[in-house]
C-alpha cells in the first residue's frame, strides 16, 4: 500500500508540472497574439491616415487637370498600398486535445500488481493469548461453545461429554460414540435423532439453514481408501436426506475419512479428509457438491516428515478458514480460495498439541489441546484474540 501511494504522489507531482507547462504554453500564445493584434491595429490606422491624406492630394491633382500628375500620384499610392503587411496575424493557433487512459499505458507510468512469492516473515501471524484453563481431561476432542465463558467440551477416550465454565466443571454426561446421532437439549439432556449403524459417524455440523451435514464410514480398515465406502450426507433435522457427496466427476471417490465438518459464509462444506497414517487435507465443496479446491499444507510450515495433520477447524465472519495443525501445532489462515494468508506457530506461544477450535460471539479463537498422557499434564483450553 505504502509503495501505491508513493506512486500516486509521484504522478501527481509530474501532472502537476506537465499541466502548468502546457497552461503557461497557452498564456504566451494568448499573449503574442494580443501583442501581435495591438500592432497590427496601429499598423492599420497608420495606413488609414496616410491614404486619406493620399486621397486628398489625388483629388487636388484631379481639379488641376494634369494628367502626368494624376499617374505619378496613382503609382505612389499603390506604392504605399503594397507597402502594408497583410500577412502579421498567425494562421494557426493551439487547441487542446484531450489523451485516453488506457490501462496499459497507465501500467507503464504508474505501475501494476503482480503475485509474488511472499517471504517467510511477511506470512507469520501472532495470535494474543487471552486466558488459559487447566481442564480434567486427558483430551480436548471437541469444542462446542455456547457463549463466551461457556462451552459443551468433548473427550472421546472416556466417551463424556463435558459442560465447561471457563476453568470449572460444571457437569458430565455419558455419550456412546456409535453410528447414532443424539442431540443436547439447552437443560443437557442427551436424546436421540436417528441412527445410521453400521456406519461409523466421523464428522457432523449444522449449517445456518438448519441442516445437518454429516460424514460417514464404513466399519473397517480405514487406510485402505478403496475398500471403505465414506461420504457426506446433508439432512433435514427430521432425517430426509437432501443431498450426498460420495464421488467426483470422474467417479472417483472424494474422501477417506470426512471428519470434521464447517460450513463458511457462502455455505460451502469445509471438510478435514483425514488420509492415511497422520496426513490430512482440507477440502472445500460446494452446496451440490462440487470440489472448489484442496489445501495439504505448506512447505514453508511443514518441513519435517510429520506433513500436515489438520485437527480442528473453524471459519470467520469474513469467510476466512482457520485450521489447527496437530503435526506441528501451526494455525493456517487460509482465504475462502484456498491461499495461505498468514499462519501461527502455537509453540512459541506455550499452546501445543492443539486438537479442536472454536470461535464466539466476540471473535475469540477457543483452542482445545491434548495432553502428554500424564496425570500431572492435563488438556487445556486457550482463548485467543484474532488480531
Amino acid at each position: 500500500m505504502k509503495k501505491i501511494d508513493e506512486s500516486e504522489k509521484e504522478i501527481q507531482g509530474e501532472l502537476h508540472k506537465y499541466a502548468d507547462g502546457l497552461r503557461s504554453r497557452v498564456t504566451n500564445e494568448k499573449q503574442t497574439l494580443n501583442e501581435l493584434v495591438i500592432t497590427k491595429d496601429k499598423q492599420l490606422k497608420t495606413f488609414e491616415n496616410r491614404l486619406q491624406s493620399k486621397c486628398h492630394e489625388l483629388e487636388t491633382v484631379i481639379e488641376s487637370n494634369q494628367g502626368n500628375a494624376i499617374v505619378s500620384t496613382e503609382l505612389e499610392i499603390g506604392g504605399s498600398l503594397q507597402d502594408d503587411p497583410d500577412n502579421l496575424l498567425p494562421s494557426k493557433i493551439l487547441d487542446f486535445k484531450s489523451g485516453k487512459f488506457e490501462t496499459t499505458v497507465m501500467d507503464n507510468i504508474f505501475g501494476s500488481l503482480k503475485s509474488i512469492n511472499a517471504p517467510e516473515e511477511q506470512l507469520k501471524h501472532e495470535f494474543k493469548v487471552l486466558k488459559s484453563y487447566t481442564t480434567d481431561l486427558m483430551n480436548v476432542d471437541q469444542l462446542c461453545i455456547i457463549n463466551h465463558h461457556v462451552a459443551w467440551v468433548c473427550n472421546a477416550s472416556n466417551q463424556r461429554l463435558h459442560k465447561m465454565c471457563l476453568n470449572e466443571q460444571i457437569s458430565a454426561n455419558t455419550i456412546s460414540l456409535t453410528g447414532e446421532i443424539k442431540i443436547l437439549t439447552e437443560s443437557g439432556v442427551i436424546k436421540p435423532l436417528f441412527s445410521f449403524a453400521p456406519l461409523l459417524t466421523r464428522g457432523i455440523h449444522v449449517n445456518r439453514n438448519n441442516d445437518i451435514i454429516l460424514g460417514f464410514q464404513e466399519s473397517g480398515n480405514s487406510t485402505a481408501q478403496t475398500q471403505i465406502s465414506s461420504k457426506i450426507l446433508i439432512l433435514q433435522m427430521d432425517g430426509k436426506q437432501k443431498h450426498s457427496i460420495e464421488f467426483d466427476q470422474h467417479g472417483k471417490r472424494l474422501f477417506t475419512i470426512p471428519g470434521r465438518i464447517k460450513t463458511n459464509i457462502n455455505n460451502d462444506i469445509v471438510v478435514l479428509d483425514s488420509l492415511s497414517g497422520r496426513s490430512s487435507r482440507v477440502m472445500v465443496l460446494g452446496q451440490g457438491g462440487d470440489l472448489k479446491w484442496i489445501y495439504q499444507g505448506n512447505t514453508k510450515i511443514n518441513k519435517t516428515d510429520n506433513g500436515f495433520h489438520a485437527m480442528g477447524v473453524v471459519t470467520t465472519a469474513t469467510g476466512n478458514i482457520i485450521v489447527a495443525d496437530h503435526s506441528c501445532d501451526t494455525l493456517h489462515f487460509l482465504s475462502m480460495s484456498g491461499e495461505l494468508l498468514s499462519y501461527s506457530i502455537m509453540v512459541e506461544q506455550g499452546v501445543n498439541r492443539i486438537i479442536s477450535l472454536d470461535i464466539d460471539n466476540n471473535m475469540q479463537l477457543w483452542v482445545g489441546c491434548g495432553s502428554s498422557g500424564k496425570k500431572s499434564d492435563a488438556a487445556k483450553i486457550h482463548i485467543l484474540k484474532i488480531i
